[in-house]
């Protein structure tokens, strides 16, 4: 393991054992946001804590011991010695703590064979508000996971997730299309596309129109929320901004086979 991926992995152990806080906090929940692999790694390695903390709830020394002298009495007549008594609590510890360390090896190993979904593993996970998300990304820097260097590599990505590929025509002038990024707001599938405009900082959230079940934002953030159905798909434009710049620009288009093929998964 090299000392970034040591680095990566004492972040999440620390993140998860609630030992990050301030602004350390705020920078890796919005990694979070922004890398999808990052976030799914993050939810698993919690799901399997709590699947160990539920799957095994440890016996305290004093019940085994006394379940252990209970025993010992129905077969002896004479008193236990005065030595017994200690030695037998170190024995039912040392139980215990072998016992803990077997069915937690047997649950791990049940999840690492298992396919790598939490969703699959533990049940669904909620679901975060569109304008949560652009706040953390927003606090995060604003910057995608995904720079698209072609409009066949942007019509993949949306094409891979929401089953449809689409492309940016026509953008209006001042307008800059940074990337995407990955969140969980409409559906687990829902990608946003960061952009610039005028230089204030727009999101649209694009996935199945099928997910949909509505979206507002809270008047308190002083952004503005813009809904658009195209085919098959349903876009929501967040921006500070009082009219959509983004919605219009959008358009479907159809993904060959042979561009799955040239471009790689992000």
């Amino acid at each position: 393991m090299n000392d970034q991926s040591k680095q990566h992995g004492d972040t999440l152990d620390q993140y998860l054992d609630g030992l990050l806080t301030g602004s350390a906090q705020g920078a890796f929940e919005g990694r979070l946001e922004q890398e999808s692999q990052l976030k799914d790694e993050a939810a698993l390695q919690g799901r399997i804590d709590q699947s160990l903390r539920r799957a095994y709830q440890a016996p305290s020394a004093d019940k085994m011991l006394e379940k252990a002298m209970a025993a010992h009495e129905a077969k002896r007549t004479e008193p236990i010695r005065g030595w017994f008594g200690p030695r037998l609590r170190v024995y039912a510890a040392a139980a215990v703590i072998v016992l803990g360390l077997g069915v937690g090896y047997r649950v791990a190993m049940w999840s690492l064979t298992r396919p790598a979904d939490p969703d699959k593993l533990f049940g669904p996970m909620p679901l975060m508000s569109m304008d949560s998300v652009y706040e953390r990304t927003v606090r995060a820097g604003f910057k995608p996971t995904w720079v698209c260097e072609s409009d066949k590599q942007f019509a993949v990505s949306f094409f891979r997730r929401v089953k449809q590929g689409l492309v940016l025509a026509n953008l209006s002038p001042g307008t800059t299309a940074l990337g995407i990024a990955a969140s969980r707001t409409i559906s687990r599938d829902t990608l946003q596309l960061l952009a610039t405009v005028d230089g204030s900082k727009v999101m649209v959230f694009v996935d199945q129109a099928e997910h949909d079940r509505g979206h507002a934002v809270d008047a308190g953030t002083g952004l503005h929320l813009f809904r658009k159905r195209l085919g098959p798909v349903v876009l929501y434009e967040l921006t500070p901004l009082i009219e959509p710049r983004l919605l219009d620009s959008i358009e479907l288009v159809d993904v060959p086979q042979q561009w799955l093929e040239d471009v790689p998964d992000w």
